[in-house]
């Protein structure tokens, strides 16, 4: 008895041993070693003059390097954000363009000339815009997302007028299902938000489309979020990655949505709290 109880206590010593060796060579993430993304395009101090007539051309595509964690193969997919400032380099005033696991960004200089617009950027003239990237892995919620260098651009947006056509909400979550020719209106509100007070069903999730019928331009979530708020993430054409569904509300009933397709964020309240 007393031989098994010495080979109980080494084997239990051996184990608490084992334990101690795997803590104390567990990888940390240190941020002095790892590199930030490097914007490659558009370059600095570049120069975009946008016209009427090529509206429907591309804007200098938006293309960064991958960030480096020197975290090996086995760190979880790296969530990029391009944001963009049209007063300074310090980026208190930013507005997000994107968030993506992709290494690039395109939108027309249609698109490119609202979102200066919506601004009161005026038109006809330059206006130096700066644009960063910062990426963070969602995982780790205590390591601070890393910026790219800034990147300046003198972009001369052209007169034009901005209409506002109303975006559809879809979903198992709303009482149409995922029928995109039969998503539900959100009228326009202001400052690129768009808004509307529906019923919406528990246990369900919603997507929103730009066109009834076609699942391109569309919103969806990056997965994170609640049901109350989160982040958007925008799916351009139908080759870009569909992103994740917005979860419904845990209750059925009225509710007010609001989707802020400039800084790429949503919010879903109870409209009986709705002032």
């Amino acid at each position: 008895m007393r031989t098994n109880i010495l080979l109980l206590s080494s084997l239990l010593t051996l184990i608490i041993i084992s334990y101690s060796c795997k803590d104390e060579k567990s990888p940390v993430l240190d941020l002095s070693k790892m590199t930030a993304p490097v914007i490659m395009s558009p370059s600095n101090d570049s120069q975009v003059v946008m016209k009427q007539e090529t509206a429907d051309s591309l804007f200098p595509v938006f293309v960064w390097t991958k960030t480096d964690y020197h975290f090996g193969n086995n760190l979880a997919n790296t969530t990029y954000t391009l944001q963009m400032d049209v007063e300074s380099a310090n980026f208190d005033n930013f507005t997000t363009m994107t968030n993506t696991e992709t290494l690039e960004y395109s939108l027309t200089q249609s698109a490119m000339n609202t979102r200066l617009l919506l601004q009161d950027i005026p038109y006809g003239e330059p206006h130096r815009v700066y644009f960063r990237v910062g990426s963070f892995v969602v995982a780790l919620g205590n390591i601070e997302t890393l910026y790219s260098d800034v990147v300046a651009v003198d972009i001369t947006p052209y007169q034009s007028s901005v209409s506002y056509p109303p975006i559809y909400m879809l979903g198992d979550g709303t009482a149409i299902g995922w029928d995109a020719g039969k998503a539900l209106e959100v009228p326009y509100e202001s400052n690129g938000v768009f808004s509307v007070v529906q019923t919406l069903n528990a246990g369900g999730n919603l997507k929103f489309i730009s066109k009834l019928g076609s699942w391109a331009p569309q919103w969806g979530s990056d997965g994170n979020g609640t049901w109350e708020n989160g982040t958007l993430v925008y799916r351009a054409t139908e080759s870009d990655p569909d992103p994740a569904a917005i979860p419904a509300p845990p209750a059925d009933g009225l509710y007010q949505i609001k989707i802020d397709t400039v800084n790429l964020i949503y919010n879903i309240q109870s409209a009986s709290i709705v002032e």
